[in-house]
């Protein structure tokens, strides 16, 4: 009975140092969002990553199909994202931005860990604490569909 007792005292205890320890659940929120203004069709997918309640993580894939009359645009559209986001492409931040015809395509990943205060706030990062349920909720808010 006692060897019993032990091996339950055990098992509390590991159960109660890991959950102390910080291990946290990693989850994922993704969400779409298209809209088409002036001649320009965007779409949009967003994924954060959340460990606990902090997003850690966001992944953001836009695409912006340009109608015929405003393809003679599409570079300069091209190259004023990628001047916007220029300036953080380095620690936890990495920026692509492509054309072809009339789609333009950004890739934006931000790791919310190794980004600095400043680069946060710059793109309005930094309230990224909350549960999962309450950023969908406000994402939605914001016409975003999630699952």
């Amino acid at each position: 009975m006692k060897t019993i007792k032990k091996i339950i005292m055990s098992v509390v205890l590991v159960v109660l140092a890991l959950a102390l320890s910080g291990c946290t659940k990693k989850e994922t929120l993704v969400c779409t969002k298209d809209q088409d203004e002036a001649g320009v069709a965007i779409n949009s997918k967003m994924e954060a990553i959340f460990e606990g309640n902090e997003v850690t993580n966001i992944n953001l894939n836009v695409t912006a199909e340009v109608n015929s009359a405003l393809s003679t645009y599409v570079p300069n559209m091209k190259n004023l994202i990628e001047s916007q986001y220029e300036k953080y492409k380095k620690d936890g931040t990495m920026v692509n931005v492509t054309s072809k015809d009339n789609t333009i395509k950004a890739d934006l990943t931000f790791d919310l860990k190794k980004m600095s205060s400043k680069d946060k706030k710059e793109l309005d990062l930094i309230d990224t604490k909350g549960t999962k349920k309450a950023t969908q909720r406000e994402l939605e808010k914001e016409g975003y569909t999630c699952k």
